[in-house]
């Protein structure tokens, strides 16, 4: 069985120093690719260990025709993807399911499949025989962390937040970006990033030139922190006009995920004419907190209140948390989960955000990913965030130096939790409002992404998203 490698993005490596350390001087320079095997080798050598080590961006394959083995892996998250297909005698691997459809036009969509975050995959080369296995479980990490002393909680992750941003501050790059849509999340990565870099640039996206509820706290951060500030205005039509183009781009179907990417796409050209190649974003922070909520709009013909999705109370809870971020193994294991886009944040951040920036040579830099990070807030029992007051509570204390010092205002952090495609509540004046007004309901979206994909989807209703089987 031969191999063919049709990869275009190359991995991301933020912790170079440690690597080094363990791994010798040599290490990272051939890291960067893994063509020559270093990165298979270490791994039969130190396990599984050994990956875990590995903290970045990436989608590694080597062909050891030795032992006729085709090994895959990647990181733990899923920030970047990668897909196969075996067809003809070969085993075909991409970044991205387009490019497997382009280079094999008899393929169907669902004999695609995705090596899913923190997965190995290994292909006998001989046979075609396929063994999976996990080498990090993010559900079964031990959390350590007490919660019973919330404020020491809070300082880790106002360390772990800034030591996330600096290691993934890119030596050597004239600009700094970063993605800034109003809410907190992307607000206080801002802040990190401004007192780390002298050039900081953020990109906030408005719709037909009307003054959003996110625009406006876009404006009062940027002005806050001395961050320059570009909008990036597009009209109602440009909106329409790039939806076929954001559904090839984020290769995903589900309206909310969809509608995210239309602004992405918009966002991802701007950067790549800009020569912009990395972004900073506050990805990652809703769903360690659970802070999505029923997605309930205004209908542009009633005006009435429109319910397009209904989120699973599983949100209040760690273990639901967890689920969204890293996937359910127990509906795994029953092949309850999407096989050709994989699971948690690799399926629905890596499609509608990583997607469409990497089809531009942009790389998302997302400091909220870190595992500790993730673990820490995922697991703050719900009945301890009620009291403080959610997730603006919780923040204002990661941030309670800053608060009292007067470097960050505390308004900027009583603020009410907005879709990045709405701009405002309601979802008037962003692209979630423009695009129901235009008839892109999730019929229309599935009708759109299969024929783009030569998928066979069926239109189910999204309108509640169950996280746990109980």
């Amino acid at each position: 069985m031969n191999l063919v490698d049709l990869r275009k993005i190359k991995p991301l490596i933020f912790n170079k120093e440690e690597l080094v350390s363990k791994y010798g001087n040599g290490f990272f320079e051939n890291i960067i690719n893994g063509e020559d095997g270093i990165i298979y080798r270490k791994y039969k050598k130190y396990g599984n260990d050994f990956l875990r080590k590995i903290n970045g961006e990436f989608a590694y394959l080597y062909h050891d025709k030795t032992e006729k083995y085709i090994f895959a892996t990647r990181d733990w998250i899923g920030e970047m993807p990668l897909h196969y297909a075996i067809s003809g005698g070969s085993i075909y691997f991409a970044n991205f399911i387009h490019d497997l459809l382009k280079n094999l036009p008899d393929l169907k969509y669902e004999e695609i499949v995705a090596v899913n975050r923190s997965e190995v995959v290994e292909i006998n080369s001989e046979t075609g025989q396929v063994r999976k296995h996990l080498y990090y479980n993010f559900n079964k990490e031990k959390n350590e962390i007490a919660y019973d002393k919330l404020e020491d909680v809070a300082k880790k992750v106002h360390d772990f937040l800034f030591k996330a941003t600096k290691d993934r501050l890119i030596k050597k790059i004239k600009k700094t970006a970063l993605l800034l849509s109003g809410g907190i999340d992307s607000m206080s990565i801002a802040y990190i990033v401004s007192t780390l870099c002298k050039n900081v640039t953020a990109y906030t996206i408005e719709v037909a030139s009307q003054q959003s509820t996110d625009l406006v706290r876009a404006y009062q951060i940027t002005k806050t922190f001395g961050i320059n500030h570009k909008i990036i205005n597009v009209s109602e039509k440009e909106i329409l006009n790039c939806v076929e183009e954001a559904v090839k781009d984020s290769e995903i179907y589900h309206m909310y995920n969809v509608f995210c990417a239309v602004g992405m796409h918009k966002l991802a050209n701007v950067l790549k004419d800009d020569g912009i190649k990395y972004v900073f974003t506050g990805e990652g922070g809703n769903e360690a907190f659970g802070d999505y909520h029923d997605w309930i709009v205004v209908d542009p013909e009633t005006k009435k209140e429109l319910v397009l999705q209904r989120t699973s109370k599983d949100f209040n809870e760690p273990a639901g948390r967890e689920a969204y971020i890293w996937g359910n193994l127990l509906a795994e294991a029953q092949g309850r989960y999407n096989i050709q886009l994989g699971s948690g944040l690799g399926k629905h951040g890596g499609s509608r955000m990583y997607k469409p920036m990497f089809k531009n040579g942009v790389y998302l830099l997302s400091p909220y990913f870190e595992k500790l990070i993730m673990k820490i807030i995922a697991n703050i029992p719900f009945e301890i965030l009620e009291k403080i007051g959610g997730k603006p509570g919780f923040m204002k204390m990661v941030f309670a130096d800053e608060i009292n010092s007067g470097k960050i205002p505390e308004e900027l952090f009583e603020v009410k939790k907005i879709r990045f495609q709405d701009a405002s509540d309601g979802g008037e004046g962003g692209i979630t409002g423009t695009l129901l007004s235009h008839g892109y309901n999730q019929k229309k979206l599935i009708k759109i992404f299969n024929n783009i994909f030569r998928a066979n989807i069926k239109p189910l209703p999204h309108l509640k998203e169950t996280i746990l089987i109980k």
